[in-house]
């Protein structure tokens, strides 16, 4: 993953059809990288990340970078992924 957009693919909460939920990349290190919840209808009607969403794919430039993996008590609009190299033991090194 890169500092920048992406979208993490999870159901609609109306629909409950796949789609991409945009998201942006706020800095990345060697196994996670932090993340803000852009997308208007997975903060008004989910909060922003919640119980369930663990391991959605997030999609970079039509790449799989990595999985969403926690989000900050604090503010569910915020939280980490982990990134794709580190969830198939690729060191980077």
């Amino acid at each position: 993953p890169k500092v920048g957009r992406a979208y993490i693919l999870c159901s609609d909460s109306i629909t409950n059809e796949l789609k991409l939920h945009e998201i942006k990349i706020t800095s990345v290190d060697n196994d996670l990288s932090s993340i803000k919840v852009l997308d208007d209808s997975l903060i008004r009607f989910r909060g922003g990340i919640v119980k369930g969403m663990s391991g959605s794919p997030v999609i970079q430039d039509n790449k799989i970078v990595g999985g969403v993996r926690s989000t900050k008590i604090s503010n569910t609009k915020e939280g980490h992924i982990s990134n794709i190299d580190n969830m198939l033991g690729i060191s980077l090194d």
